[in-house]
């Protein structure tokens, strides 16, 4: 609620963005000069860091946002644009998104933020003019009395620490869930939901017609998702469908705009990162690359952003840095990558079954 500086320099660095993210990351947007956008859930949220080594020299800011989904994404994407003048748009799209039907279905605040296009007036006085803005000026201050970081990042990033957590009563507990939820989603033969590839789409065709590097990427999953949805039956566990259908997506988009190409990244896919083993149930301590099986700490964040922005030489037991015009040869890849890690996280996979077999 106070994207701007305040008058007091020495505050800035303890403005938080507090429970209405979309409101806040929306005055981020609005306020400040970026040449490089972040955009997509809560993935980024809290693992892309725009202070971080591979941003260095450039004005980068986070506008993920907790339970964001594609419709908030574009309603974001578009919010920026129409203040900044961005160089680079890395947008994140989350494994499921394309075979979920619909918008998430969690409360936030996106009907009374400038991203709900409805009277934008009283949304831009909110910031000057509210008990939101009072009481954020409040916590900033307690905040700042206490020489104590804010939970968020002058630029957006959700500051988290990896917990000491069981990972194994976390995935049962937070994430069989979802694997649960996806695996129903694909037995039901929805498909992939074409009015969301209509909205990445517009996403990539309003970049290319503003002149920005559009960079699309799939943020990664533990393995454990993955195992706990081919442990369940689910048709296709590694997601084969909705890669395929964005490698043609931005395939088409690039043939229309051959002179401001999107780029296509691909993490969620086996690899030292997403194999990290649990700590043992009875052991338990933080992991090195996660805070929990979705969501993957700054320093991986840090390994990632160099290699969408180019500053780090490719490293494909990293990522697939997809050839849209060849996606046969992409999804033989990450086939063959997922078969490879069959026999890997065998205690994981155990603890998976053993948590599926419960009434």
């Amino acid at each position: 609620m106070l994207p701007v500086a305040t008058e007091i320099k020495a505050l800035d660095p303890y403005r938080e963005i507090d429970a209405e993210i979309r409101t806040c990351k929306a005055g981020l947007a609005m306020h400040g000069t970026w040449d490089t956008l972040v955009i997509g859930s809560s993935r980024p949220n809290s693992g892309i860091d725009p202070e971080g080594p591979a941003f260095k020299n450039l004005k980068a800011v986070n506008l993920g946002m907790n339970g964001g989904d594609l419709y908030e994404t574009r309603a974001m994407l578009d919010h920026a644009l129409r203040s900044q003048s961005p160089k680079t748009a890395v947008l994140l799209i989350d494994a499921g998104d394309l075979t979920r039907p619909g918008k998430v279905q969690i409360e936030n605040d996106f009907e009374i933020s400038p991203l709900s296009k409805s009277d934008p007036v009283e949304r831009s006085l909110r910031y000057l003019f509210s008990q939101r803005s009072v009481d954020a000026a409040i916590v900033s201050l307690n905040f700042a009395s206490k020489q104590k970081p804010p939970h968020y990042s002058p630029l957006g990033m959700q500051r988290k620490q990896p917990p000491h957590l069981n990972y194994f009563e976390t995935m049962e507990k937070y994430y069989l869930p979802w694997a649960r939820l996806q695996t129903d989603f694909q037995k039901r033969n929805l498909g992939i939901q074409q009015d969301k590839i209509t909205v990445i789409r517009e996403m990539l065709e309003t970049c290319a017609r503003r002149s920005v590097r559009a960079i699309l990427a799939i943020p990664p999953n533990h393995l454990t998702l993955s195992q706990a949805m081919e442990l369940q039956g689910a048709p296709d566990p590694w997601f084969l469908a909705e890669r395929r259908a964005l490698a043609g997506l931005v395939a088409e988009v690039n043939e229309a705009n051959p002179g401001q190409p999107c780029e296509f990244w691909d993490f969620n896919i086996p690899s030292p990162i997403t194999t990290e083993p649990f700590p043992p149930r009875d052991q338990p301590r933080p992991m090195e690359n996660w805070l929990d099986p979705i969501h993957f700490t700054s320093t991986v964040g840090d390994r990632y952003a160099a290699l969408l922005l180019g500053s780090r030489a490719e490293d494909d037991t990293l990522a697939i840095h997809g050839d849209p015009k060849n996606p046969d040869d992409y999804l033989a890849k990450v086939e063959r990558l997922f078969k490879e890690a069959a026999s890997k996280l065998p205690d994981e996979r155990a603890g998976i079954r053993k948590a599926l077999e419960k009434p």
